[in-house]
């Protein structure tokens, strides 16, 4: 994701491998990245499988950082608020707990259902413990075992 390189690769591949929903989908998920819209590779996460997930799941904390940042520019003034159940369902946080601990972790103020992006408050975190990511890649697990998700059982074809 975000490779040059790989992206080359892949429009040298035949048509019928080019064209298929993975790929298709790899490349809207890339073009995406690549414009910086991080919010549509957030929402293009909740398409995808439970393994295409799994791959994307090492990204997902890195879009949400650049999400806060760029909000962080757009909405900074004392005055404005952002609605925090808003902000958690753009960010795919599985509660607005998790979205208020991230806000907080990047130094903006949390008030009851609100977040006011300051640049002068901002911060990059430190790297912290992973978060587990029920809603954007668990859930979709179902009661599927991960062996039997790998070896293609119980997966219904597109």
């Amino acid at each position: 994701l975000g490779s040059v390189k790989a992206l080359q690769h892949a429009l040298l591949l035949p048509h019928h491998t080019r064209d298929s929903p993975d790929m298709k989908m790899a490349f809207v998920m890339n073009r995406a990245l690549a414009e910086g819209n991080y919010v549509r590779c957030l929402r293009l996460i909740r398409r995808l499988s439970f393994l295409q997930s799994c791959a994307i799941y090492r990204h997902i904390e890195q879009f949400r950082h650049h999400l806060l940042r760029v909000f962080n520019y757009g909405y900074s003034s004392r005055n404005c608020r952002y609605p925090l159940q808003r902000l958690a369902n753009l960010l795919g946080m599985d509660s607005v707990s998790s979205a208020a601990e991230l806000c907080q972790r990047h130094n903006l103020e949390v008030t009851d259902n609100s977040v006011c992006f300051q640049k002068s408050c901002y911060r990059e975190p430190s790297p912290g413990p992973k978060q587990q990511e029920v809603g954007l890649v668990s859930r979709k697990q179902g009661n599927r075992t991960k062996s039997s998700i790998i070896h293609g059982h119980g997966v219904k074809p597109d």
